[in-house]
């Protein structure tokens, strides 16, 4: 009776299409090639929920088709209208582009942005063959063996498809060699890096480290002996003696690493959506398991909270991938469809680097500057500070100002009459937070008295205009709540040190600001171009004169820079969180 009524009723269309529909994605389950049909991989939860109707005049049908995949975060939520034989269901990890009425399907750009890049230095695009995921292959792949394409480079950040290794050694396979950069300024030697001509020079590297070959010598050389290593794989080149620290490894690092990547999705927004897939494992050569982990364990903490499935290589790794290429019949290969190499050695052969900034990420935010979204940083902080239990307000701050409010990140950024009204107004839309970070320890600490003196300006300052104050003590406080209380911060200061580091968790907004305290006369720039490259406003401060961009102190090391008895002026420094929380410093 019921299969009568179904089969008698307007429903009968739709049914047969979702019927057909499911069952040609299961077949296509089971194939190595995706062609119209872009399999589902994924648990039952993320299986998209499906209607059919039909349109007015009756002769066309349409599917709604609408899934949530929670793998970075909240970062990937997507409604799309296709007919039914356009259905495309996105893999576990997406990597086609947020649904954008704006963009044409059927364009050669597939929404990812076009680099900028210098001639000769990358396509700036990902291969469309390289867009989706396939399932296991018994059989092998067809065509292993694919030439070597330069997508991005700058130096020490370089990201490259169809990259091989065997026995330790990385080979570009390309008949067009000439478009690659020189081989020193992608990578290096891993060793400890010490300011000496000897070592300098061990530090450059040489074939048995990367090597460069045309495609029909490596056809001759391996053959179909060719194991692919899917997704998208961040190599660091660097030993332990920087990765092991905070501050290095989060904001410079994988910042760099970050910023390289996202520069291939410029319509990221500032609730963090992008079209960017998860990188698959995160690869260290040159360190052992614990030397890329810091003494807080906060590494580890924000690597997998960012990405839970990222896969994590190291020297170990390697070399058991190295000895593996060995083979009696003959070298087996290694081909690592996406790698994203960063090198600081190569790094400090650039021009920013070495004189300018002193920050290896600067040589690719400066390299990606044209053509990365203003809110590259938002999925991996929102990642992060969900998986610290921050709230939603909190995290979604920076969208209250993202069409009021211009990045101060920009050099030729300007503040008309609407922008000073916008900041200050904005302490009337936001909850006010001023957060110190006392640091202990025989380096770098502030006189007693002084630091009496500060506490108690600052306790006056914040109960007198009913904002937050606190005093923190991270050895005190969990992972999560430092982390916690870095995103609710408007203003966080502190002596020049790690646990400033937390500044790359807070928010981008109009009173956003960094206050970091020197002996007189010292100055370092390592928290100053992290916090403008995020679109915060850093003040350097010496006792009780500050100083900002673009008159920032030459970088100087006195010799009381890490002393014991750094002094500060209280007063002066709540007088200068006043005004500019008020709005009358911008």
């Amino acid at each position: 009776m019921l299969a009568r009524r179904l089969m008698g009723s307007r429903h009968v269309l739709p049914v047969l299409i979702l019927a057909a529909i499911v069952l040609l994605v299961h077949s296509r389950l089971s194939r190595d090639d995706y062609e119209d049909v872009v399999a589902v991989v994924s648990p039952p939860s993320l299986i998209p929920n499906t209607t059919i109707s039909q349109s007015e005049s009756g002769k066309s049908w349409k599917m709604s088709v609408e899934w949530s995949n929670n793998v970075l975060g909240k970062l990937w939520q997507h409604k799309n209208e296709v007919s039914p034989a356009e259905v495309r269901c996105p893999p576990q990890q997406p990597i086609h582009h947020v649904a954008d009425e704006d963009h044409d399907p059927e364009s050669d750009d597939p929404g990812m942005g076009t680099l900028i890049h210098r001639p000769g230095q990358g396509t700036g695009k990902l291969s469309s063959e390289l867009a989706s995921k396939r399932v296991i292959n018994p059989k092998g792949p067809k065509d292993p063996l694919r030439p070597t394409r330069l997508v991005k480079h700058s130096p020490g950040w370089t990201l490259l498809e169809n990259v091989y290794m065997a026995n330790g050694t990385l080979f570009i396979a390309s008949d067009e060699l000439s478009a690659f950069p020189g081989v020193r300024m992608m990578i290096s030697h891993g060793l400890q890096a010490e300011n000496t001509p000897e070592n300098i020079q061990a530090r450059e590297p040489t074939d048995d480290l990367m090597t460069l070959m045309t495609y029909k010598d490596a056809k001759a050389r391996w053959g179909e002996r060719v194991w692919p290593v899917d997704g998208m794989s961040f190599l660091v080149q660097d030993p332990g003696q920087f990765l092991s620290h905070y501050y290095h490894f989060v904001a410079e690092t994988f910042m760099g690493l970050w910023r390289t990547y996202a520069s291939l999705d410029s319509r990221i927004t500032v609730e963090g959506e992008t079209a960017l897939e998860p990188p698959a494992r995160l690869i260290f050569p040159n360190c052992e398991a614990k030397e890329w982990r810091d003494y807080s364990t906060f590494n580890q903490f924000v690597v997998h909270g960012a990405f839970p499935s990222l896969g994590i290589e190291t020297k170990a790794d390697w070399q058991g991938r190295a000895k593996m290429t060995e083979s009696k019949d003959g070298e087996k290969v290694w081909r690592f469809d996406k790698l994203l190499i960063a090198d600081r050695s190569a790094s400090f052969r650039g021009h920013l680097t070495p004189g300018k900034t002193q920050r290896i990420v600067s040589e690719t935010y400066e390299a990606t500057r044209e053509e990365s979204s203003r809110w590259w940083w938002e999925p991996f902080r929102r990642s992060v500070l969900r998986f610290a239990g921050v709230d939603h307000n909190t995290i979604d701050l920076p969208t209250k100002w993202a069409k009021d409010w211009p990045s101060i990140a920009e050099d030729d950024v300007k503040f008309g009459e609407k922008e000073q009204q916008v900041a200050r107004e904005a302490s009337k839309r936001m909850p006010i937070v001023i957060s110190y970070i006392v640091r202990n320890g025989r380096r770098r600490s502030m006189r007693k008295a002084d630091h009496e003196l500060l506490v108690k300006s600052l306790k006056e300052l914040c109960d007198k205009k009913k904002w937050e104050f606190n005093v923190v003590h991270a050895e005190k406080l969990s992972k999560e709540e430092q982390i916690q209380l870095a995103a609710r911060t408007t203003v966080m200061l502190g002596i020049h040190g790690n646990g400033l580091t937390h500044l790359v968790w807070m928010p981008s907004t109009p009173l956003s600001t960094v206050i970091e305290i020197f002996t007189p006369n010292g100055f370092a720039r390592d928290y100053q171009w992290t916090s403008r490259a995020l679109g915060l406003k850093h003040y350097a401060v010496w006792n009780d004169t500050y100083h900002t961009y673009p008159n920032e102190p030459k970088v100087n090391y006195p010799d009381d820079f890490q002393g014991d008895n750094i002094p500060s002026y209280g007063p002066a420094i709540a007088k200068l969180i006043e005004d500019r929380v008020e709005g009358r410093l911008l």
